[in-house]
């Protein structure tokens, strides 16, 4: 079956979630060496970025749910990667020195990742491709 197209690929639903199972397996492939996600790095870079940054603008920024993104900070902050504080209803997060140690090859993890894709589907499509991929999730995000 692997040479035969599915009778799905031309169903946005199907097609953008085996997009997504595909470049999942590429990203988590490569950060599985530091036990986290992709998510879990993008965290970690966003908070070593903008440190206190409130879980709400966080999950707004990675386009997941607040509790998905509790959720995973309880992980991160159990492997000491980040320290939350609470003021007043507002929990912001912090990286801890071992975070900001660690982006800085989470960045070139990224780097890596990204170049395996482009080489199997080009820069300018996937350049392409990324933003039609963004637009199309920010409006329909909006539904």
């Amino acid at each position: 079956m692997k040479d035969k197209e599915s009778p799905f690929g031309n169903c946005l639903i199907f097609a953008s979630n085996a997009l997504a199972r595909e470049t999942a397996r590429l990203a988590d492939l490569a950060f599985s060496e530091h036990d986290m996600s992709y998510s879990h790095a993008f965290i970690i870079m966003q908070i070593v970025q903008y440190p206190g940054m409130p879980i709400g603008d966080l999950s707004h920024g990675l386009m997941l749910s607040p509790s998905t993104i509790t959720r995973l900070c309880q992980k991160l902050e159990k492997n000491g990667y980040l320290k939350k504080t609470n003021i007043g209803r507002i929990t912001k997060i912090n990286p801890t020195p071992k975070a900001e140690k660690t982006a800085v090859h989470l960045h070139r993890i990224w780097a890596e990742v990204t170049d395996k894709y482009i080489d199997q589907i080009g820069k300018e499509q996937s350049t392409k491709l990324t933003n039609k991929i963004y637009k199309a999730a920010k409006k329909l995000d909006s539904i």
